[in-house]
């Protein structure tokens, strides 16, 4: 059974808060409970900047003003896969971009397609191949229209950014930021300055 991936993303943030919580003093649940509250709040809000997004992007002469989040997978198989797409979204969340999936079915185990595995929107679409397809952007056009960021072990250089900068700034003349990546690094962008307040103010206090 395939499951529908917005979901699937907030239910990992959700398991995250509430692992989180568990490991704190129980008199603190009440604090727990509203930040999962708070956390499943989201997803209206992301959905209409989502669909904001789109229709900038379909319109051929704005779509330079569209802002996107790419996750794209690299090495590492369906759980590596699943931290490196639930880590994107959040950075796409604080970049106020909408994300999209770069996930095609690759060789060997785990080798599954994105859209094999969850359900997705017809009414939200996220696969990233299949829009520029929609949008007829060929990849030689709409490579000068992005930047990648490799976040893996054997490249520490982009942890930099994701440690120290502000991102909106950084990459605001981006339309399509690249995360490639199998890591968890949700903990770099709370540990960033410019959005350690806004995580906060979106999930609570991380102790």
């Amino acid at each position: 059974m395939r499951l529908h991936f917005l979901r699937s993303i907030l239910l990992v943030f959700l398991l995250g808060i509430v692992s989180a919580a568990a490991r704190r003093a129980r008199k603190r649940t009440s604090r727990a409970d509203d930040n999962v509250c708070r956390a499943a709040s989201l997803f209206p809000d992301y959905e209409r900047l989502h669909m904001r997004m789109l229709k900038l992007a379909d319109d051929e002469t704005r779509r330079t003003e569209a802002r996107f989040v790419v996750f794209r997978i690299c090495c590492g198989e369906l759980g590596n896969r699943l931290l490196g797409l639930v880590s994107s979204f959040l950075l796409a969340l604080l970049t106020d971009r909408a994300l999209l999936i770069d996930w095609p079915e690759v060789p060997g185990f785990s080798g599954d397609a994105f859209d094999d595995l969850f359900e997705t929107s017809h009414s939200l679409p996220s696969n990233f191949q299949s829009l520029l397809r929609r949008w007829d952007l060929p990849i030689h056009k709409a490579q000068s229209m992005m930047k990648e960021l490799e976040l893996n072990n054997a490249r520490p250089e982009p942890y930099e950014h994701l440690l120290c900068s502000n991102l909106s700034k950084v990459y605001q003349d981006v339309p399509f930021l690249i995360a490639t990546s199998n890591q968890y690094f949700v903990p770099a962008l709370h540990f960033n300055i410019f959005y350690r307040e806004r995580i906060r103010n979106l999930f609570g206090p991380c102790e």
